[in-house]
């Protein structure tokens, strides 16, 4: 009697763990078998999809011109009136995405309620100064523990900055929703929602663009599986826009679960998020912000699903992860190099997608109160830091 030949499940772990390590190190992430979630090619297929509606290659990346440009708005007009939700998946496993047109109506939410008179004197009173990058403030909406509302000190739980305001409450949850059911395709992700708030307080004047350390949001990221992973998402504030750099991060098949995991790290790629469109990135893609003139300010929410083990405690800085040092200081001055002169990068990116921008905030101003276009006014600046 001849044995059919069967494979143990560590033994197909090992020969998936060692096929990811053969993908190359040019997207956001490499993942091991532990850390697909089984959603990737789903929300690839979606966003190929909706770019075949379109020639050229990804907005993101490069913005088309004359017929092109039309598309991209067309597009823009569907996603705000919530006919279409349009993405593009930045890597090949999907966890960076970048999002078109952010529904008008959750845009004027987040501007009234988030950037008043006062609530921006509430933000700069309370507003507490980032470790990582020390010209940046910033102000979680949620508490963990008794801070100010009597908890179990187990979990979250929302500000009063957000609870004396109820349209932008609605607002924060109807976001949630619409990213973990319209573009990350599992409700359950946005179960448990936690926004926050960025600005630069302090820009340098040095020559060279300075940037905040690449970082995780969460220490532990790598212990957990794919589908209890959250995700992050970065909303521009102001009519200028926001940017973020993205490390390529190759996890390592023998070391992955250790605290000083021997990764190896692609090259830093940068991405500018034009007002109007947002920014989503699963949690164990390495990345950092705080560009921008000052008083720029980025809405900033994690998404967790129920009974997520990863709490925001402190930032997994990425040159305290197990890396080459030497590759390391080789790949940040590729950065600065890529940068170039202070805003130099940040300004070219505005020009580049001013057509689009200015046809947002036409729409914005227009649409969402058809009899009051003056609305916006005050809103879409920078914040004024003396």
């Amino acid at each position: 009697m001849v044995m059919a030949h069967r494979v143990s499940k560590r033994q197909g772990l090992q020969t998936e763990n060692k096929k990811a390590q053969e993908d190359p190190i040019t997207n956001g992430v490499l993942y091991i078998y532990k850390a697909r979630d089984g959603l990737e090619k789903m929300r690839l297929d979606v966003s190929l999809q909706s770019k075949l509606k379109r020639e050229g290659k990804m907005i993101f990346e490069e913005l088309p011109n004359g017929t092109e440009l039309d598309m991209v708005n067309g597009r823009r007009r569907k996603s705000q009136l919530g006919k279409e939700t349009c993405f593009d998946v930045m890597d090949a496993q999907g966890a960076s995405l970048y999002a078109y047109s952010l529904p008008l109506t959750l845009m004027a939410g987040l501007l009234q309620g988030l950037k008043s008179d006062e609530s921006v004197k509430t933000f700069k009173k309370e507003a507490r100064n980032l470790s990582s990058h020390p010209g940046t403030n910033y102000m979680f909406l949620h508490w963990q523990g008794k801070g100010e509302d009597e908890s179990d000190g187990k979990d979250f739980h929302m500000h009063q900055f957000v609870k004396k305001r109820p349209t932008l409450a609605v607002t924060i949850e109807s976001l949630g929703n619409l990213i973990s059911r319209k573009i990350l395709l599992n409700p359950t992700i946005g179960v448990r929602k936690y926004p926050g708030l960025l600005s630069n307080r302090v820009v340098a004047t040095s020559m060279e663009q300075e940037f905040q350390d690449p970082h995780w949001d969460f220490v532990g990221w790598r212990w957990i599986k794919a589908e209890e992973m959250p995700w992050v998402v970065h909303v521009p504030m102001c009519k200028e826009g926001m940017m973020l750099h993205i490390w390529p991060t190759q996890r390592d098949e023998k070391t992955h679960t250790e605290p000083q995991e021997k990764m190896k790290l692609g090259t830093p790629k940068l991405v500018f998020v034009a007002f109007g469109d947002y920014l989503i990135l699963r949690a164990d893609v390495c990345h950092g912000g705080c560009f921008g003139t000052k008083g720029n300010m980025r809405f900033h929410m994690v998404l967790r699903r129920e009974g997520c083990p990863l709490t925001v405690t402190s930032l997994h800085l990425l040159g305290k992860s197990g890396i080459d040092e030497a590759d390391y200081l080789v790949k940040r001055k590729v950065l600065t190099k890529l940068l170039g002169e202070t805003h130099s990068y940040f300004t070219m990116e505005q020009k580049r997608k001013a057509k689009t921008v200015t046809a947002y905030i036409t729409a914005l101003k227009k649409n969402v109160y058809p009899e009051h276009d003056t609305w916006t006014d005050g809103l879409l600046e920078n914040l004024d830091y003396e």
